[in-house]
């Protein structure tokens, strides 16, 4: 048996003394406790806990003799037993999960709380819905400085709806763009209603909305990265300086050409 294969197995549901015994019962047949034992290297004190499990996951049989002995199930057959006992396990995390949002929420305070000056936001899925919020939110302009591909979603989702409710939205974009495939994200932003100018080089990536937030990444790692940490700083003071550096830069900036190049 190879270290991938108990790996996989693994995944799959089973502890590594479990993969390792249907692994061993595949290729040698069917075989008592204490020769189970032998070729694996699990202990006697623990043989019969492993054999335990791998019969309550459908992928091994007890046959009926006067020694009591084990055979392994099918491959096919017992990869579909431990199938659909992943599903059976994942619908019900998900149902818990639910239960406990829906205690969570029950319970969370409801007095006047002061107001947030700062969150600090380190998950890539926290951030898309944070974006999404905040978007939902803006009332009259976003301003968007856009230095990657991942920085403003492909689909224009939240960004199409806020034009439709009247909010204006600018992107600055760093010139290198242009060269890569996001031209036509930012083409298609364009025909929505967006407006677009691009530059040579921006500062940082940033966002500001409605002169009130202001999105800011602490590093220069994209956004598909493993880590990276944004601020999200409440604060009109800073949103209103973010503005009116956008104008400058805005004011001396090329328009963004309708056609790829080719």
């Amino acid at each position: 048996m190879t270290e991938p294969l108990l790996g996989q197995l693994s995944r799959l549901g089973l502890t590594n003394d479990e993969a390792r015994c249907y692994a061993t019962l595949v290729s040698r047949g069917g075989l008592t406790a204490s020769q189970l034992c032998t070729a694996t290297g699990v202990t006697r004190g623990r043989i019969y806990d492993v054999v335990r499990g791998l019969l309550s996951k459908g992928v091994v049989l007890e046959t009926a003799t006067n020694v009591r002995r084990f055979e392994a199930v099918s491959p096919p057959v017992a990869v579909t037993n431990l199938l659909e006992r992943r599903h059976r396990e994942d619908e019900g995390l998900e149902r818990s999960a639910q239960q406990v949002i829906e205690s969570l929420q029950t319970s969370a305070a409801t007095g006047e709380a002061p107001p947030t000056l700062l969150e600090v936001i380190r998950h890539r899925a926290t951030l898309r819905q944070r974006c999404g919020q905040l978007e939902r939110a803006a009332v009259e302009e976003i301003l968007f400085f856009v230095r990657d591909q991942g920085q403003v979603a492909g689909d224009l989702v939240e960004e199409s709806a806020a034009l439709r409710r009247g909010v204006r939205l600018r992107a600055l974009y760093e010139s290198s763009l242009l060269r890569t495939p996001y031209l036509e994200t930012m083409q298609r932003f364009l025909a929505s209603g967006g407006e677009g100018r691009h530059v040579p080089v921006l500062a940082t990536r940033l966002t500001v909305i409605d002169e009130r937030v202001t999105m800011l990444p602490l590093h220069e790692a994209t956004l598909a990265a493993r880590e990276f940490t944004v601020l999200v700083i409440h604060h009109a003071g800073m949103s209103a300086l973010a503005a009116s550096a956008f104008e400058r830069i805005w004011t001396d900036a090329c328009p963004i050409p309708e056609h790829s190049a080719g």
